[in-house]
């Protein structure tokens, strides 16, 4: 498992912009930087970090390590004023995104037991944001904002964030329907689901909440 895991993270690895100076230098979308077929970053992208930042934890690599760093510092610069990152155009707000890269990056953060002013101050930024909107028809969505919001709310003993983490959690088990499975754009889908089932269960381990 080892070695698939291996070849996978130098796979993974080489969608990586790594040239020094470049403007973007740590950026994991080569669609736009190395093949432009595209004019925007799709911050989603960046979560990469996490399987990296996994990788450097097992096995200390400092090359991993320096690609982990850019990586994040990429994602910060991506950010929109208000807090959101881009997903589907250079202008986009995406909830998805903010989310789920959120939750990738403090997952590095804690993994890493590394951070720097910049970084938890975007991360910050992005909470504030996720704290503010909701995604009332993709759970899955509003499970990892959720999450998020724990995870930074303990990094950072923010209470406010973990209340507001409570507020959706609260949102995600009352999309459960009688039958057991969460409603996903008011439909039953088997892959999101299993993906609600994981971010609860991270929930789980961090708070032992009985619901």
């Amino acid at each position: 498992y080892f070695e698939w895991i291996t070849e996978g993270i130098n796979k993974l690895s080489n969608f990586q912009d790594i040239r020094k100076g470049s403007l973007t230098e740590g950026c994991f979308f080569y669609p736009y930087w190395r093949d432009k077929k595209v004019n925007f970053v799709n911050s989603r992208w960046q979560e990469a970090v996490l399987s990296l930042s996994w990788y450097y934890n097992k096995f200390n690599s400092e090359d991993i390590w320096e690609k982990i760093l850019k990586g994040i510092d990429f994602w910060c610069k991506l950010q929109q004023k208000n807090g959101a990152f881009p997903e589907y155009s250079r202008l986009d707000r995406s909830f998805s995104a903010t989310a789920s890269s959120t939750l990738a990056v403090i997952n590095s953060v804690i993994l890493l037991n590394y951070n720097k002013e910049k970084w938890l101050e975007k991360i910050g930024k992005s909470c504030d944001y996720l704290a503010k909107n909701d995604e009332l028809y993709l759970t899955s969505k509003e499970a990892t904002a959720s999450l998020a919001l724990l995870k930074v709310g303990n990094y950072t003993n923010n209470l406010n964030l973990i209340k507001e983490s409570e507020k959706k959690l609260n949102f995600v088990l009352k999309n459960q329907t009688a039958k057991g499975y969460f409603k996903e754009n008011n439909i039953f889908d088997l892959g999101y689901n299993s993906l609600i089932l994981e971010l609860l269960g991270h929930y789980y381990s961090i708070t032992e909440d009985e619901k």
